[in-house]
């Protein structure tokens, strides 16, 4: 099991446009592989960045339109 960081998942629920936190969800050992990438192309410079969180917990799993937040932060 790889394991380098924390993370805090935000459970958002309403529309895109006005969206509300339902729950902050805090979870400690996940690995958290972050990359970016530039391909030089004939119309210009082609930027890609990705992000791969592998969650070991089943205290919460992440749906579509929420946010996630490397370590652990606590915020209002």
């Amino acid at each position: 099991m790889l394991v380098n960081a924390d993370c805090t998942l935000i459970e958002l629920v309403g529309t895109a446009a006005n969206p509300t936190v339902k729950a902050v969800h805090k979870i400690k050992n996940v690995y958290w592989n972050d990359s970016r990438g530039r391909t030089l192309t004939k119309n210009g410079v082609q930027i890609s960045d990705s992000v791969i969180v592998y969650l070991y917990s089943d205290e919460y799993i992440p749906k579509a339109g929420d946010m996630i937040v490397r370590d652990i932060v606590d915020f209002e």
